[in-house]
């Protein structure tokens, strides 16, 4: 039998897919899904992600919490985002979001993310919903003349090897990547070798681990 795998999908891949599954072949997604199209999936929660960081980091008595994140529809990015919401109400703290184009360049997401800072005086945290906007991030809250942690603290989702590096180290929410990939081919060969039918689907949600470095008071 033959086999797909898709590691993510991409955008306006869902015709493909349709053909797949028309097929007879199985299909996993992997890190975001297509609510359209009904296939197995292995993913993080996304959600949970973004709602703990807030959590932990009210729980440091800050009060100015961001979410810079992607202009986008992508199912994890609205996870990501609806996390962050419903922490907020929780604690009862403002939202303050920056959308930034999917299409940017580094540069242009770093002024862009300036230019929030700055608009947005007294911003004491931000959570930051991709590692490379993260890495943006960091050099525009440099830029703009703050210190890490002392005056804003950082966490980034997806966590990155240089976070290790950089000086202070930035906290992350990590995908627990053996775990995920153990799911993943589990899900695959279960269908591979006849053990579920190809018809009945599965959605397997790991759990994200926050990792707390220097970036955090």
């Amino acid at each position: 039998m033959l086999t797909a795998i898709l590691l993510p999908p991409p955008a306006g891949i869902e015709p493909e897919i349709k053909a797949l599954i028309n097929d007879n072949l199985p299909v996993v997604l992997f890190d975001r899904y297509l609510p359209e199209v009904p296939t197995d999936y292995v993913g993080l929660d996304n959600y949970k992600g973004t709602y703990e960081a807030v959590a932990f980091l009210a729980s440091t008595s800050v009060k100015r919490i961001a979410l810079v994140t992607l202009d986008s529809g992508q199912t994890q990015m609205l996870e990501r985002q609806s996390g962050y919401l419903a922490a907020l109400k929780k604690y009862r703290i403002k939202p303050l979001i920056l959308k930034v184009p999917f299409e940017n360049d580094t540069e242009s997401t770093i002024k862009q993310t300036t230019q929030f800072i700055k608009d947005n005086p007294g911003l004491d945290s931000i959570i930051f919903a991709t590692n490379y906007l993260a890495l943006s991030g960091i050099k525009a809250i440099n830029e703009s003349g703050l210190n890490i942690p002392k005056d804003i603290s950082v966490i980034a989702f997806d966590d990155h090897d240089v976070f290790n590096i950089y000086n202070p180290s930035i906290s992350a929410i990590a995908q627990p990547l053996d775990e995920m990939a153990k799911q993943l081919f589990k899900t695959l060969l279960d269908k591979l070798e006849n053990k579920v039918r190809i018809k009945d689907l599965s959605k397997v949600i790991i759990h994200p681990d926050l990792i707390l470095r220097g970036s955090t008071k």
